[in-house]
């Protein structure tokens, strides 16, 4: 069988956080968006039209905000490495890009980000 790969992409995922390194920033969660892409074969599931033989992206969205939510990580440089690592272990995706914003990180700024 030949494998179909298809190139999956979810964009700023919003996940509610408690991350910083200031006292005001433990105090309350603050949006994160996560946005990731990555490669998937998708030959089975094209046949069968069926969500068993693909990557379910809502549990994977699930995912990616339930670990946010629980990240006990001051910093996003930690929680891009530990999610992108949780990640590749949980689902089957290849070439996995993450991007991780914190709008609220600067004042007078969109928002600061990293990609991994």
């Amino acid at each position: 069988m030949s494998k179909e790969k298809a190139s999956l992409s979810i964009q700023r995922l919003r996940c509610p956080t408690i991350i910083g390194v200031y006292a005001h920033e433990k105090k309350q969660a603050q949006p994160l968006f996560v946005s990731l892409s990555c490669t998937l074969d998708i030959s089975k599931a094209s046949k069968s039209d069926n969500l068993a033989h693909t990557l379910d992206y809502a549990a994977l969205c699930t995912f990616v905000k339930q670990y946010c939510k629980q990240s006990k990580v001051e910093l996003i440089e930690s929680l891009i490495v530990q999610l992108k690592t949780e990640l590749e272990t949980q689902f089957q995706c290849d070439d996995l890009q993450l991007i991780i914003e914190k709008p609220d990180a600067i004042q007078d700024c969109q928002s600061v980000s990293l990609t991994l």
